[in-house]
């Protein structure tokens, strides 16, 4: 039975579907994967979310440089944990963490330069989840699109994943970290968050 069944899979044309209607059904669900990712978050922790966001935009420069510190980190943890006898097993847990650090940073960064972007053009400031999940949207087809164009896609992708991993390093590091000497409103007596 077994053999049957891998000559009538020889005999099937592959792709089956046209290569553009493989590569937008890829689109597609990816987008929507995003879309229902990026919802999750901005509904469990939508103040984590938005300081991260804000992080992106104010100060991308340093959060760049975390970035490259942050992912740096994460892909040289995986040599280190495999170096060890008793650390072998976390080696698959390594690479996950990877690409969920590298996945949920693009999503971030992509959304924080497209709010940055909507706010330029009188967006309004607390926009509903309706509208932060379209500002998403939008952000992601248009990242998409420049994809195809050679060697900038790449460079704005990559630019888009430092800048979200760097924000969810200062984030982290900010949680372990605590800031000694916190700014003091005007009564001297309630620090002001961030």
């Amino acid at each position: 039975m077994y053999r049957e069944f891998d000559r009538s899979w020889d005999m099937v044309d592959m792709p089956m579907l046209p290569v553009w209607l493989s590569l937008f059904s890829a689109f597609v669900i990816s987008t929507i994967f995003l879309l229902l990712l990026a919802a999750v978050f901005l509904t469990l922790v939508p103040n984590r979310v938005e300081k991260m966001r804000r992080r992106v935009t104010r100060q991308p420069l340093q959060t760049f440089l975390l970035g490259v510190i942050g992912l740096s980190a994460l892909f040289g943890m995986v040599p280190v944990t495999g170096l060890t006898i008793i650390g072998i097993p976390f080696v698959p847990f390594a690479l996950l963490l990877i690409i969920v650090a590298w996945t949920l940073g693009y999503l971030l960064a992509a959304y924080g330069v497209a709010r940055r972007i909507l706010l330029a053009f009188d967006g309004n400031e607390d926009p509903s989840l309706l509208m932060k999940l379209a500002t998403i949207l939008v952000a992601i087809c248009v990242v998409a699109i420049l994809n195809f164009i050679s060697f900038v896609g790449w460079v704005v992708n990559y630019t888009l994943v430092l800048l979200g991993v760097g924000a969810m390093t200062a984030g982290l590091l900010s949680l372990w970290i605590t800031d000694p000497d916190p700014a003091v409103e005007l009564d001297m007596q309630t620090p002001i968050d961030d």
